[in-house]
């Protein structure tokens, strides 16, 4: 064969060993290590900062505004979800929903 395939076909396997040794690292290894070590850390942090009742079942995040109606709290966080802690996400809310211009 040609000396430039040859070349170009080592080229393109050094190429495919090295994403995946580096999507194994970065994608699986890194992510797990740092979990694991905030378990170990900071567990209540790592799990979201949830907030339990008296039965033990999960009522809220900390991290997540309540909504306040008592007149001696000056103002709660404010929210886009109404408060609802499993629509924590993104509301991606853009113009091709008609929610405005960019």
């Amino acid at each position: 064969m040609n000396a430039g395939v040859e070349t170009a076909r080592a080229s393109l396997g050094i190429a495919i060993r090295a994403s995946v040794v580096f999507i194994a690292l970065c994608g699986i290894i890194y992510p797990l290590v740092c979990t694991g070590i905030a378990q170990v850390i900071m567990p209540g942090r790592a799990n979201g900062s949830l907030i339990t009742d008296a039965k033990g079942q999960v009522i809220g995040s900390s991290l997540i505004g309540q909504k306040f109606d008592d007149p001696k709290h000056f103002q709660g966080r404010v929210s886009s979800i109404d408060y609802k802690a499993d629509a924590s996400g993104s509301n991606n809310r853009g113009r091709e929903m008609g929610y405005g211009e960019l």
